[in-house]
């Protein structure tokens, strides 16, 4: 919000999220003297219910849907779809392998999903490539993967997962990989969709308002 204010935005700013996140979100701008900062935007708030396929926000170019995914605090999976065009997005968040990533990522033009490691709260990159089986997307990037996780790159041989009929080719590449495996960043190659790997800085701009957050 600091940032938009300083652009130079003057309009209120509408903020989606589920009770728990705009708590948390109040309680940060809160710690905050912003008495002197001259012009700053009145905040929107506008509360999602947590529940499957919860609408978030709707216009002529946008449907924005919420599902609750499994993370040790509350946190929200997002489909958005672009009415003009019929394309589609969907982002796991921070989330354990479950049903609610299948459903939100259903038919998705791409799933962004979190690969940060096997553990409470999270996926490895081989589990979320198997999710990414259900929803069948036309291609599937990870996020958040731990730098130097021994996990980023699957071990796993070609073959080991199903190959739906509909798939062509699974490219699981990081942007680092090759200097890892000495492969030139081409990751293993088996048979399902394209997987590309996110940065977390890049993913960051995804995970802002998808929950709230442990960290």
């Amino acid at each position: 919000m600091e940032r938009i204010w300083l652009l130079g935005r003057r309009a209120p700013i509408p903020i989606y999220g589920i009770q728990p996140a705009i708590d948390q979100a109040r309680r940060c701008f809160d710690t905050y003297n912003t008495s002197t900062w001259q012009g700053l935007p009145e905040r929107d708030w506008h509360e999602v219910p947590y529940e499957p396929g919860a609408l978030v926000l709707e216009n002529d170019r946008w449907r924005v849907r919420a599902w609750p995914v499994v993370h040790p605090v509350p946190t929200v999976g997002l489909r958005f779809e672009h009415l003009p065009t019929g394309r589609v997005i969907a982002y796991s968040c921070d989330t354990e392998p479950t049903d609610a990533v299948v459903e939100l990522g259903r038919n998705a033009d791409i799933l962004v999903h979190e690969a940060t490691g096997e553990g409470p709260g999270h996926t490895s990159p081989e589990d979320a490539a198997r999710q990414a089986l259900g929803p069948e997307p036309d291609g599937c990037c990870w996020s958040t993967c731990r730098p130097g996780s021994p996990t980023r790159t699957s071990s796993r041989p070609a073959g080991t997962l199903p190959r739906p009929s509909w798939a062509k080719s699974w490219a699981a590449t990081t942007s680092d990989q090759g200097a890892a495996t000495g492969r030139g960043g081409a990751g293993v190659r088996s048979s399902s969709i394209p997987i590309r790997y996110v940065p977390s800085a890049a993913a960051s701009e995804f995970r802002y308002g998808c929950g709230q957050s442990s960290r």
